[in-house]
C-alpha cells in the first residue's frame, strides 16, 4: 500500500510541475495496453476556460506506467485506465478502471469522460492480459470472451521447395513463428488486408539484423542459398562474425547480396504463411 501511495504521489507531483502556470484544475486520463501508452486531459484555466492539456512529458508516462505495475496483482491483473483530478493547490484524487474495456483517450471532458475514443486492438488486449493474468472470478465477461476466442491456424507443416532448406534452420523457425504472430494479430484486428508482404519483410529484416550476430545471419543466408537459386559464397574476410549483424554486414559491399537474399526469403516466407493460414470464425464480443 505504501508503494502505491508513493507512486500516486509521484504522478500527481510530476503533473503539477509540468503543467506550467495559469490553470486551476486538471483532469487527466491515462490508458496503457501492452506496450502502448496514451495520456490526454483537459485544464480549467484561472479565468474559467477549458483547454486541452499540453503534451505530457516523457517522465509522466513513465510514472503512470510504474504506478500501474505497482498496483497490479496475481489475482486481479492490472487496471487499464487511470483518472487523475488535480488542483493547482496540490490536492488530487485518482481512480482506476479495472473491468471496463479501455479505449484510447482522443478527447477528455472536464468530468474525465473520454469522447471519440478509439478502440484498442484485440491483439494488444490479449498481449496485455498475458502480461497481467487474472483469476477467473476477477475476469469480466468481455475479457473472458476475448481470451477464449480461437486463434488462426497455419497449415505450414511442409514448406514449399524453395523454402525447404530454411525449415531446417533454427533461426528461420523462430522467424516463422514471428511471422505467424504478426499475421494472427492482423486477423484479430481485422487488418490483414493492410499488411503488404514487402513492407512486412522490410521490418522483419531490421529485427533479424538487430537480433543476431553476423555468423548466425550468414547461416540463415546459407540456408536460402542452398536452393538452386543462390549459389555464390560470400566474402567474409575482415568481418568479425561474432559482432552484430547490422554493424558487420548491412553496409558491407561483400555481404550486401547476403542481406538481400535474407530479405527476399523473408518476403517469400511471409507470402507462404499468409497462403496457409486458416481464420477461425469467432465472436470477439
Amino acid at each position: 500500500m505504501e508503494a502505491e501511495i508513493a507512486a500516486q504521489n509521484a504522478v500527481a507531483s510530476l503533473t503539477l510541475r509540468t503543467l506550467g502556470q495559469g490553470w486551476s484544475s486538471c483532469c487527466d486520463v491515462f490508458v496503457e495496453v501492452a506496450n502502448t501508452q496514451q495520456l490526454n486531459g483537459i485544464l480549467l484555466t484561472s479565468d474559467g476556460q477549458s483547454v486541452r492539456r499540453p503534451a505530457p512529458a516523457f517522465e509522466l508516462y513513465r510514472a503512470w506506467g510504474y504506478l500501474r505495475e505497482v498496483m497490479s496483482g496475481p489475482e486481479r491483473g492490472a487496471w487499464m485506465t487511470g483518472h487523475l483530478r488535480v488542483s493547482s493547490n496540490g490536492h488530487y484524487s485518482m481512480d482506476f478502471d479495472w473491468d471496463e474495456r479501455p479505449v484510447w483517450p482522443v478527447a477528455v471532458d472536464p468530468e474525465g469522460t473520454i469522447h471519440n475514443g478509439r478502440d484498442v486492438e484485440r491483439s494488444a488486449l490479449l498481449d496485455d492480459l498475458r502480461r497481467y493474468p487474472r483469476e477467473a472470478r476477477m475476469t469480466p465477461v468481455w475479457m473472458a470472451n476475448l481470451q477464449a476466442a480461437p486463434r488462426p491456424v497455419f497449415r505450414d507443416d511442409v514448406w514449399p521447395d524453395e523454402l525447404r532448406a530454411m525449415q531446417e534452420n533454427e533461426d528461420w523457425l523462430v522467424v516463422a513463428e514471428g511471422v505467424k504472430r504478426l499475421i494472427s494479430d492482423a486477423i484479430l484486428d481485422d487488418e490483414l488486408d493492410l499488411l503488404e508482404d514487402d513492407e512486412l519483410a522490410d521490418g522483419l529484416l531490421q529485427d533479424v539484423l538487430n537480433g543476431v550476430d553476423a555468423r548466425r545471419f550468414l547461416s540463415m543466408a546459407a540456408a536460402v542459398r542452398s536452393s538452386v537459386i543462390y549459389q555464390r559464397e560470400p566474402d567474409t574476410s575482415g568481418i568479425e562474425l561474432s559482432g552484430n549483424a547490422r554493424e558487420m554486414l548491412f553496409e558491407n559491399q561483400n555481404t550486401a547480396a547476403e542481406v538481400e537474399v535474407v530479405r527476399d526469403a523473408l518476403e517469400a516466407l511471409t507470402a507462404f504463411e499468409r497462403r496457409v493460414v486458416v481464420s477461425a470464425e469467432t465472436d470477439h464480443a
